[in-house]
């Protein structure tokens, strides 16, 4: 006999979380203060970006004269 596998029972199984967008929204915002005074580029790296969300609202947070400034990378092996 063989199992079914249902998408949640994979995301259980792989421990895949998708971050809320208010969370992502506050992260976003802890980020950018974190990170001070901008003179320079500034890049992020998200290992596990799953559809983006976080990355999107980093660069939400941000004015968008360091928007120009920018570099967003993530990477994702699961499919979205």
């Amino acid at each position: 006999m063989q199992i079914r596998r249902t998408k949640h029972d994979q995301i259980k199984v792989n421990g895949v979380h998708y971050t809320p967008h208010d969370l992502a929204d506050f992260l976003a915002e802890l980020t950018v203060a974190a990170a001070g005074n901008l003179a320079g580029a500034l890049r992020v790296l998200d290992p596990a970006c799953g559809d983006g969300g976080l990355l999107k609202a980093i660069a939400l947070a941000v004015s968008s004269t360091i928007r120009r400034r920018m570099i967003l990378e993530g990477y994702e092996t699961d499919s979205v």
